[in-house]
């Protein structure tokens, strides 16, 4: 930190006097004299105490050479400060050298200060002092508008306070004051990203690949959202590179396994699957990962396996039980699917995809009471979740307690009135209970609902037969055959 300080170099005047008698020397005189020894020795907190001291004992020698001296003497001490992180003595420093000579311009100090802000600035946001930190970085703009740093670092706290405008604002005179500034486009297009504005964040993404070659993570980001857009193909291409890039970025394989599912390339999903596992073998996301994978493939038996292992390595997972079990019941082995499930609901009891999946197995296996008690523990997670009550519903129908299903029917309906499947169901129901004059006015709902949906004029035409409708139930018959619903 040497070469920054600004070292003045004693007069000539100085030095003839410190050879004077000392009975021709005045108090004040000795302390500028001391003053100047310690400015020489770089005691920078004995020489502002000196020249302070000499003022106070008299005034009239605060000159314009003294003022200049303290001046640089409080430069220099606040750039010692600034070398040990102490920002807010260093800042004190800077103020008051500004304070004494308001038009001093040597060494930047400007600059200087706008560093220290900027510095300090940075140890707010670590603390997590975000208000604090975008002060001062203020305050250092304010110093020197052509700080980079400081629209670079405000910048990200507007970001992660997801202030996307301001972000990107700061983003873009970061980028102005310094246009090859990579990893302000980065931040930019993260942003763009995050407002959903991918045709600018692809192009802040692709200018930062032009800035620095070199970075996966700017692949990753760019293939992210080329795979969002089902520019799949682009997508796998960048993902490519990044692992190029970095041959352990896992992210990057995550990424290329979902791109070429999408792509139905199974086959190679299956083999960066494996790659991610020969990287960190004791990766229970990866096993899972590879599991469903073969589902996909319809290799169960290799399914199952990923997910046992993953369950060894991470017992406490409940989504791994969760989905073993959907392969336990879709292999008809209805009993370790709800031993499954159970523990998944004991690890996570809030799961409702666990509690879901177990009212099916249970209903598989005719138990609907525990089926019932299912429904009824989802709908207290969730009292807004219509899905649950229409699946209540169905599990009384298939009870026979057709008043309690026609009550959660409702009940789904009310809160979400567009549900066209409740209309149907409780449709069904009414006709089990042959009134079916409240179940044609159901099916007509549904059919507003979902005007191509056959079976639902299908149905309509048995409740207008029922209800001794001929013609109406012949003209829906016909409207069923017409969209194809051959069911009858």
């Amino acid at each position: 930190m040497r070469n920054r300080r600004m070292i003045i170099t004693i007069s000539c005047a100085a030095l003839a006097t410190m050879v004077l008698v000392l009975g021709c020397v005045n108090p004040a005189q000795e302390q500028v004299l001391k003053g100047d020894n310690f400015f020489k020795q770089q005691q920078w907190d004995n020489a502002i105490a000196a020249y302070n001291k000499a003022i106070e004992l008299s005034p009239e020698l605060n000159t314009a050479e003294l003022n200049t001296k303290l001046t640089e003497a409080y430069i220099n001490r606040g750039t010692d400060y600034e070398a040990t992180s102490d920002y807010d003595k260093a800042i004190a420093d800077y103020m008051k050298a500004l304070e004494m000579n308001p038009t001093i311009s040597v060494v930047g100090l400007n600059t200087k200060l706008s560093t220290a802000y900027t510095n300090r600035g940075t140890t707010y946001e670590i603390k997590g002092d975000y208000d604090k930190a975008i002060a001062d970085y203020s305050s250092a703009l304010k110093m020197d508008l052509g700080f980079t740093n400081a629209y670079f670092k405000r910048g990200n706290i507007f970001l992660q306070r997801k202030d996307y405008d301001k972000a990107i604002a700061d983003y873009t005179k970061a980028i102005e004051t310094s246009p090859g500034y990579a990893d302000a486009y980065y931040n930019r297009g993260d942003t763009y990203s995050k407002k959903g504005d991918n045709a600018n964040a692809i192009a802040d993404y692709t200018k930062t690949i032009e800035l620095a070659p070199k970075t996966a993570l700017t692949y990753d980001a760019r293939g992210t959202l080329y795979a969002n857009k089902g520019e799949y193909d682009k997508a796998i291409a960048d993902y490519s590179k990044a692992i190029e890039l970095d041959p352990q970025y896992i992210e990057a394989y995550n990424n290329r396994v979902d791109a070429y599912l999408n792509k139905g390339e199974i086959d190679k999903a299956i083999a960066d699957c494996t790659k991610i596992i020969e990287i960190n073998p004791n990766d229970a996301t990866a096993y899972l990962n590879r599991g469903e994978t073969y589902l996909h493939k319809g290799a169960n038996g290799s399914a199952m396996a990923d997910f046992t292992k993953a369950i060894g390595l991470a017992p406490r997972d409940a989504i791994t039980y969760c989905t073993r079990g959907k392969i336990y019941q879709k292999l008809g082995d209805l009993d370790k699917a709800i031993a499954d499930y159970s523990k998944a609901i004991e690890l996570d009891p809030q799961y409702i995809e666990a509690y879901n999946n177990r009212v099916d197995a249970y209903l598989n296996k005719g138990e609907i009471d525990k089926a019932i008690a299912d429904c009824t523990k989802i709908i207290e997670i969730n009292p807004n979740d219509a899905t649950a009550y229409l699946n209540r519903g169905e599990t009384y129908y298939k009870k026979g307690d057709y008043d309690k299903a026609i009550a959660d029917y409702t009940k789904a309906i009310d809160i979400t009135p567009k549900l066209a499947l409740a209309y149907y169901k409780r449709g069904d129901t009414y006709y089990k209970k042959r009134d079916y004059v409240k179940a044609i006015a159901d099916y007509t709902k549904m059919i507003e609902l979902d005007p191509k949906n056959g079976a639902a004029y299908y149905v309509r035409g048995l409740a207008y037969s029922k209800n001794v409708e001929k013609v109406k139930a012949e003209d829906d018959f016909s409207k069923a055959r017409a969209l194809g619903y051959q069911s009858y």
